[in-house]
C-alpha cells in the first residue's frame, strides 16, 4: 500500500497564497487598465468637435435637409443665406479645409462643393463653440465665415 506524501511544511500553503494574490493582482491591474482606456475610447466619441460639427454641416449640405442644417447652424444674422444655400438643394463636399486661428476657440472651414449641373463653388464657414464658452465639452455650430 502505497501512500502520497503531503508537504506539510509551513511555508508551503503561504508560497501557493502569495503566488494567488500575485495572479489576482495582475488581473485586478489588467483589469483597471481595460476599463480605463474603454472610458476614454468612448469619451473621445461622445465629445463634441469641430471635426464632428463640420461632418454634421457637410452631411446636412449633401442631403438638403432643412432640420438638419438648422441644428448644425449657428445663430448669427447671416445664418439664413447658409440655410437657404443647402436647404433643399443637395451638394457633395468635395474638400474641407480647416484652419485654427480665427479665434483660441473657434475654426475657420473652407468647403468646395459639388453639385450636378452647376459650377463647384467654395465657401467659409466657421466652427464654434455652441454656448461661446472655451469649455472643451461645448457643442459646436457653423457660423457664416466673414
Amino acid at each position: 500500500m502505497t501512500t502520497a506524501v503531503r508537504d506539510t511544511s509551513p511555508s508551503a500553503p503561504r508560497h501557493q497564497r502569495r503566488r494567488w494574490v500575485k495572479g489576482a493582482c495582475i488581473a485586478a491591474l489588467l483589469l483597471v487598465v481595460a476599463a480605463v482606456g474603454a472610458g476614454l475610447t468612448w469619451y473621445s466619441h461622445i465629445r463634441p468637435t469641430p471635426y464632428s460639427a463640420v461632418d454634421a454641416y457637410t452631411a446636412a449640405a449633401a442631403t438638403g435637409d432643412r432640420e438638419a442644417l438648422e441644428a448644425i447652424v449657428g445663430d448669427h444674422p447671416k445664418s439664413a443665406s447658409l440655410l437657404d444655400r443647402h436647404a433643399g438643394q443637395p451638394m457633395t463636399a468635395t474638400t474641407v479645409t480647416m484652419e485654427m486661428g480665427v479665434s483660441p476657440f473657434a475654426w475657420g472651414v473652407e468647403i468646395r462643393y459639388e453639385s450636378f449641373g452647376q459650377e463647384p463653388y467654395s465657401e467659409r464657414v466657421i466652427a464654434v463653440p455652441r454656448s461661446g464658452s472655451p469649455d472643451r465639452l461645448t457643442d459646436f455650430v457653423i457660423v457664416p465665415g466673414t
